[in-house]
């Protein structure tokens, strides 16, 4: 009866919040919010201060149900990925089989970055980036797109699954 209770809730703040039709029903048959399989692709904004907001589309991977998730080969030139952690960590990051150069911005509950770490391809005794904050979830795009687009530490993620995630924290 606790998890149905949790379902409806849930599915009531996503309708509040707007989220697309898959993530209701994800979110109806009691699965994690930000699953990789149900979400799919999600539209997200990032602001800063001193630049116009950029929408980005983004594919949402939910570690709590992909807890073995890593960086991708590829990642398209407007698009990249968005990883939710099921708690705060300071896990490190490795570029293993990344193909092209990877920007990542690590963030925290409210979407807020905290660091943003740079890898370059590599294929063999790959170095580990350990990250100088703990963070609750970390968004990869294409080598150098944050800095192009004038995205920086203490700039702004809005997402649907950043909010509920943080929703169903408090």
């Amino acid at each position: 009866m606790r998890q149905y209770q949790s379902s409806l809730v849930l599915v009531l703040l996503l309708l509040f919040l707007g989220a697309a039709p898959s993530v209701l029903l994800a979110a109806s048959a009691g699965r994690s919010i930000a699953s990789r399989t149900v979400f799919g692709q999600e539209r997200i904004t990032l602001k800063t201060s001193n630049t116009p907001p950029v929408v980005l589309s983004v594919e949402v991977v939910d570690l709590a149900l992909r807890p073995e998730g890593g960086l991708r080969r590829t990642l398209p030139e407007n698009g990249g990925l968005l990883w939710l952690y099921p708690q705060v960590t300071d896990q490190p990051l490795e570029a293993r089989s990344n193909g092209v150069p990877v920007s990542v911005a690590l963030f925290d509950r409210n979407g807020v970055i905290l660091q943003i770490l740079e890898l370059e391809p590599c294929n063999t005794r790959c170095p580990r980036l350990f990250p100088k904050v703990a963070y609750r979830g970390r968004l990869e795009v294409a080598g150098g797109w944050f800095a192009q687009h004038g995205i920086g530490v203490g700039s702004q993620i809005e997402a649907a699954s950043i909010r509920a995630l943080k929703a169903s924290a408090e």
